[in-house]
């Protein structure tokens, strides 16, 4: 076993120069390099000689440090050894957690689509009943032939090889998992422990992931035959080793400047939109809570005809609308993207200028992989935490993990108040006032259903504040505001 770390103060390494020492196929080393990789970092340094060499790997670092290059080179290098061609069988596997995960893997290898041995099949998302009904319909004329790497999601590879006799796996060579914790966290334990065995015992896995856990390390164990430990964690100075070292936690990138600020939630609509309006030239992702208030937010602002480039993903949103929302963001310059945490992991976006929380995320992991969607490589990126008077304690959450964040407050000349037109809009509108309530109370249900009670504290809540932030009007108490501002702490603030 080889357990590897990095101790030094570099954090790139001459590409042609390792990877020519790993006898990589040097058209590869060409492609790589005119896709603008001139520099390896820690992690890449570290698990691309030994994946080239055959041995199972465990790599773990820091969002954004280019993990997704390390299984890419140990695969077509693979590929191209084996001399795959037409008529060979299945020879790698890529598993990932959603869709948009291998939607940005798969425009990643098809730079290297010029070459004949590489011929990918997307297998991402699930069916519909209509769908399974057309699938068994033509199932003799559906043929999984002259594809030599699959990427796919876990049930959509299961529900394939169930439903088809076409897909083997018999003899796969390569299988690569990304975002390996994401996976084992939403339950697909049992899919490993199933799924495994039925692949070949000559094998290679390349497992990579932001964080360690004990189920991602007794994965490894049981069924790696020559394993290589590959992690990266800086060490910070001023602050105690022992808590940055934690690997449970992902890396905070040090090109991520990180910023709070306090809000009733009535006025959280206004904040949004006075920010979003200053910084329409910039490439911003807002994160919620919940599908629902996805949904109304976005609906919102297409109904106030504000002109803002807007692009919502969110669970239930259809795959093709999912897909297309996705590209058009990646390409744009300047976009807004309306996200629960479905995207908070894995997911690499270009020149991240911003990333807004509109909620308390529900734990420091969460917030961590959010603001991980920026500062990615060297870029230098920016987040912004929007908390409620009660949710103040989220605050001492991130300074028992030694986080630097710093207050803001907003410029009050430059914020622009649409509180009032839009419950107006909301009263008129039937549609948006049933979506209204819809993410009303499934905020509500996100809040109560959360372990920590004393940040996410529902005696706390004034619910006519609460309401009032999704534009819908309830009859106010005087008492409950004497309350509010009798909790509200003094802070001192710095200029946006």
């Amino acid at each position: 076993m080889c357990v590897s770390s990095w101790k030094k103060k570099s954090d790139v390494s001459c590409l042609w120069c390792t990877l020519s020492k790993a006898s990589l196929f040097e058209p590869f080393l060409v492609k790589i390099q005119k896709l603008g990789y001139q520099q390896l970092t820690k992690i890449q340094k570290i698990c691309i000689p030994p994946a080239l060499q055959g041995y199972d790997i465990l790599g773990s670092s820091k969002t954004g440090s280019g993990k997704t290059l390390c299984f890419v080179i140990p695969v077509l290098q693979k590929l191209y050894s084996h001399q795959w061609c037409l008529n060979d069988a299945l020879f790698g596997i890529v598993l990932v957690p959603i869709r948009e995960l291998g939607l940005q893997i798969y425009d990643f290898f098809n730079h290297f689509s010029s070459f004949a041995f590489l011929k990918i099949l997307l297998l991402l998302g699930s069916f519909s009943k209509k769908k399974k009904k057309k699938l068994g319909q033509k199932k003799k004329k559906i043929k999984f032939t002259n594809i030599s790497l699959t990427i796919a999601t876990p049930g959509r590879l299961l529900q394939t090889i169930v439903d088809t006799s076409f897909f083997t796996v018999d003899a796969l060579k390569i299988f690569v998992v990304d975002e390996a914790d994401r996976i084992l966290d939403a339950g697909f334990q049992t899919f490993f422990s199933t799924f495994l065995p039925f692949l070949p015992k000559k094998k290679q896995i390349l497992l990579f992931s932001a964080t360690l856990n004990s189920k991602l390390k007794n994965l490894a164990r049981f069924n790696f035959r020559k394993p290589f430990f590959g992690s990266v964690r800086e060490k910070k100075k001023k602050y105690k080793s022992a808590v940055i070292s934690n690997p449970i936690f992902p890396e905070v990138s040090s090109n991520i400047f990180q910023y709070y600020t306090l809000v009733s939630p009535e006025k959280k609509i206004d904040r949004l939109f006075s920010f979003l309006k200053s910084h329409f030239h910039k490439k911003t992702i807002v994160f919620f809570s919940t599908k629902k208030q996805v949904q109304f937010f976005y609906l919102v602002f297409q109904k106030l005809r504000l002109n803002f480039n807007l692009f919502p993903i969110y669970g239930n949103l259809n795959q093709n609308k999912r897909i297309q929302n996705l590209i058009r963001f990646a390409k744009t310059k300047n976009g807004i993207l309306f996200s629960t945490d479905l995207l908070a992991r894995g997911i690499d976006f270009s020149s991240i200028d911003w990333i807004l929380q509109m909620d308390c995320p529900p734990t420091i992991e969460t917030y961590l992989h959010r603001i991980g969607r920026t500062g990615r490589l060297s870029e230098i990126g920016k987040t912004l935490l929007f908390l409620n008077y009660f949710e103040i304690r989220f605050l001492d959450i991130i300074q028992e993990h030694q986080i630097q964040i710093s207050s803001i407050r907003f410029n009050q000349q430059q914020i622009f108040s649409i509180q009032e037109r839009c419950s107006t809009m909301i009263k008129k509108n039937k549609t948006l006032f049933v979506l209204a309530h819809d993410a009303f109370f499934s905020y509500l249900r996100f809040v109560f259903f959360q372990t920590d009670k004393k940040t996410f504290a529902v005696e706390k809540i004034i619910w006519e504040e609460m309401a009032a932030a999704f534009g819908l009007v309830v009859p106010y108490r005087k008492e409950k505001e004497k309350k509010r501002k009798e909790n509200q702490p003094p802070i001192t603030y710095s200029y946006l």
